[in-house]
């Protein structure tokens, strides 16, 4: 129970729209466009978590004080919430709109599947430069600048969430984020460390580093690359030793630099090695943003000064002896296209391509025989695409309200035939929660998970398992020749995600139920983001935490019983811990985990949990490519097309 101005509200855990280690987030009944914080109670086993809240409590009822002019995309406290005691429980805010997600999501597939290159992301940073400043001259900081306190949508529109923890006038931000911290705040990181005080121009050198990394797909300037002898990303930050320095050994399968123009590089180089005064100005991005275009050939951006595209460049120096074949080449589709889902059945492999703004459909057989399946269908930006016993999934809008409409075609003879449509649910405040095995398709349908399958023109449909209506999600294994059926997911209620395990049958009559127990995370340890990944007889979970302003990674191995096969948790300076920071593209093995990482492939060997890299794929497969199964050998799948890696 909470009260604003005497009134009394009560919140609905099975309404609840997220939440972290600080509080939970729910819906404000007397108003749809505003949402209500409330903090978690203090931890009774933390001696500091009292001196905390009081903190917390004071700060909210003093940032609903002030007179702050700032635009609507700015979720700020508007009121303060308070318990039936009278202390400050929380606040009041403006509600973000359905279809934004965090900005972390520009490193993963989001970028593809809206067509979101470096004009996109130039034109959004100029914004955030701009918000910046606009916060500095309200006399305020951000202090703890990170890949979750933005949130965007397709279109990058931005909302900044997280603003309670702002440096205001008496009241400094606490936190601090390594992974983009200015060296000047190195000290907060440390327990015990002397506490120094964000400042403006710390924002506007974080924010020039997640704009390199941002543009560059996954290029940090001080963790990625290599130097001969300072490895450390708070070693290379405070010595200025950036990805660009030359003793620094950049990774070959990034996106290459000069994508960006001298001036820029040189722009950027000077903020990162904090020799110069002047920040980069909005309207320094803006000019470079108009000069961008587009390759003709492998559609990259880059800037107009580059007489020749620098990525077709960089892939006429890759060793092509040791791919074993391009599945996809320009001989096939001499448009440029991009793959935006891949998925193999049985013996075939099928994907969904954009090509001219029309979704074509292209099926590989295993003699590496290409049949291309146009379509009339708009490839729209942020669809989803699936694929199930030779049927074809799309849900155009996944970030419609719920119920939203999924699409389904039939693949016969080398054409698509239209089935009609059906509907799943969605998390509150997210996207529709549905997904595909290779032989079935999984929905929300109210509180029921429902596996469906075609029959003529019709779905036949039977109940899975009982879930919370819009706080449940569920993922779904798709290994090709699985004898059995596999789902991971979770209900979220309260502070918690209950995690579970759906075994089933191959013919999808029978299906049992499974709670895991993972081992509980730390006192205000917080999820930031996780994945699932399957193999034959297991689930790997993979978790990404924060911890008094440090990031951790969890993955744990938990059968298809439920029960916890494997926990681990990880800190940056543990090895390995860079392998399981890219939460994406990997391969889970029967005995151990392949990750794609900026210098090729890491072999992780679970038995003894010892690393090798693989050789052969450095310079040719890196971190924004995704592995898959393709018979007896590993698919690559990337924007521009398919691969294959095998044993020599």
């Amino acid at each position: 129970m909470y009260l604003i101005k005497r009134q009394k509200y009560r919140e609905d855990p099975n309404q609840k729209l997220g939440g972290g280690s600080e509080g939970s987030v729910y819906p404000f009944p007397d108003n749809a466009d505003l949402c209500v914080k409330l903090f978690h109670p203090p931890d009774p086993d933390d001696a500091e978590a009292p001196k905390l809240a009081r903190y917390r409590a004071e700060k909210i009822g003093a940032i609903c004080k002030m007179p702050l002019r700032l635009p609507k995309h700015f979720i700020i406290p508007k009121k303060p919430t308070f318990d039936t005691k009278g202390e400050v429980s929380g606040f009041l805010m403006q509600r973000v709109p359905t279809g934004f997600v965090k900005i972390m999501e520009l490193l993963k597939g989001y970028r593809t599947t809206h067509d979101i290159g470096l004009r996109e992301i130039t034109r959004l940073f100029a914004g955030l430069f701009e918000d910046a400043i606009l916060i500095h001259q309200q006399g305020l900081v951000i202090g703890d600048i990170n890949t979750g306190c933005i949130m965007i949508n397709p279109k990058l529109e931005r909302a900044w969430v997280d603003t309670d923890s702002w440096g205001y006038p008496n009241f400094p931000c606490l936190a601090t984020t390594e992974m983009f911290a200015h060296p000047d705040l190195y000290p907060n990181l440390e327990s015990g460390g002397n506490f120094v005080p964000h400042q403006p121009h710390h924002d506007l050198f974080s924010f020039a580093v997640m704009y390199v990394l941002m543009a560059l797909q996954g290029a940090h300037p001080f963790r990625m690359g290599l130097h001969p002898t300072v490895r450390s990303l708070q070693e290379r930050a405070t010595g200025g030793i950036t990805i660009f320095d030359p003793d620094v050994t950049y990774p070959k399968m990034l996106t290459p630099p000069e994508v960006l123009s001298d001036d820029m590089l040189n722009q950027l180089v000077r903020v990162l090695k904090r020799q110069a005064k002047d920040p980069i100005k909005p309207d320094v991005l803006l000019e470079f943003e108009q000069a961008i275009v587009v390759c003709p050939q492998c559609n990259i951006q880059h800037h107009a000064s580059r007489k020749n595209c620098p990525k077709c460049h960089e892939k006429t120096v890759i060793d092509l002896s040791k791919l074993v074949a391009f599945l996809i080449d320009e001989e096939v589709f001499k448009a440029p296209e991009t793959v935006l889902f891949v998925q193999v059945i049985g013996n075939l492999s099928y994907l969904a391509c954009r090509i001219n703004d029309k979704l074509n459909i292209i099926t590989i057989d295993p003699q590496k025989k290409v049949t291309v399946i146009p379509t009339n269908i708009e490839a729209t930006k942020g669809a989803r695409y699936r694929f199930f016993d030779s049927c074809l999934v799309i849900c155009k809008n996944p970030y419609a309200p719920p119920p939203v409409r999924l699409e389904m075609h039939k693949i016969v003879n080398g054409r698509l035939r239209e089935l009609g449509f059906t509907t799943t649910g969605a998390l509150e405040n997210d996207s529709a929660v549905f997904n595909t095995s290779n032989r079935f398709l999984y929905r929300t349908a109210g509180s029921t998970i429902m596996c469906s399958r075609p029959y003529g023109r019709m779905l036949i449909e039977q109940g899975v398992a009982q879930v919370h209506k819009s706080q449940s999600w569920l993922t779904v294994d798709r290994m090709s020749g699985a004898a059995r059926e596999a789902l991971f997911g979770y209900d979220r209620a309260l502070r918690e995600y209950q995690w579970f395990v759906i075994h089933g049958s191959s013919d999808g009559n029978r299906f049992s139920y499974h709670d895991v127990k993972l081992p509980s995370m730390r006192s205000n340890e917080k999820l930031e983001d996780f994945t699932v990944y399957f193999n034959a007889a297991s689930v790997l979970l993979i978790r990404k935490t924060r911890y008094r302003e440090k990031d951790f990674v969890r993955y744990s191995i938990i059968g298809l019983d439920g029960k916890v096969q494997k926990d681990v948790l990880l800190k940056s300076s543990d090895e390995g811990y860079d392998c399981w920071e890219n939460l994406s593209g990997k391969l889970f093995q029967k005995s151990g985990v392949l990750h794609v990482t900026p210098n090729g492939i890491v072999k992780q060997t679970l038995a003894d949990d010892t690393y090798m890299p693989l050789g052969d794929t450095s310079g040719v497969i890196t971190i924004t490519d995704r592995l898959f199964r393709f018979g007896k050998a590993v698919g690559v799948a990337r924007t521009g097309g398919i691969l294959t890696i095998t044993r020599k």
